[in-house]
């Protein structure tokens, strides 16, 4: 589920409390999900990114003139 190791960490401590409330557990997944959706919607905004430029810039020429390697360049 692509959890860090210090979080894969703390739920097998968790785990190792079978009687202690799973709020500890909840609130990593919440945490982890939110990091998720985060993640989700940066790559989103540069897939959008990425997707403007090919459109914007493809002069369909040659490398030389090429307008997507100009706007990918520092």
């Amino acid at each position: 589920m692509g959890f860090s190791p210090d979080h894969i960490r703390e739920l097998l401590s968790l785990a190792d409390c079978s009687n202690r409330s799973c709020a500890g557990v909840e609130k990593i997944a919440r945490e982890h999900r939110t990091a998720i959706e985060r993640k989700t919607a940066d790559l989103f905004a540069l897939s959008r990114e990425l997707e403007s430029i090919i459109i914007d810039r493809c002069g369909h020429g040659t490398v030389a003139e090429c307008g997507i390697l100009e706007a990918l360049a520092p």
